[in-house]
């Protein structure tokens, strides 16, 4: 017999609907910032190269940067933010 912890069980043999579940988060979400039905949500998105000389650093990589026209060696910062 096995003994599975809460964890375990909640993972590998709960039914759940991933959807419903994702659903009730967001309800949970517009509800704690004063959504209402009717009422605009603007999501903000902003990323941001910060280029580099070297390919060794963490979280370096090629990204295409749409402002120069080329790929260049950056980290990649990406800032969001909603507004009701």
């Amino acid at each position: 017999m096995v003994i599975r912890t809460a964890y375990e069980y909640f993972f590998l043999e709960a039914r759940w609907n991933e959807d419903e579940v994702a659903q009730r988060k967001a309800d949970l979400f517009f509800r704690e910032i004063g959504l209402f039905p009717g009422d605009r949500l603007l999501l903000v998105i902003d990323d941001t190269f910060v280029e580099k000389k070297g390919d060794k650093t963490e979280g370096v990589g090629k990204f295409f940067d749409h402002s120069k026209g080329r790929y260049v060696n950056a980290n990649n910062f990406v800032t969001s933010c909603l507004r009701v």
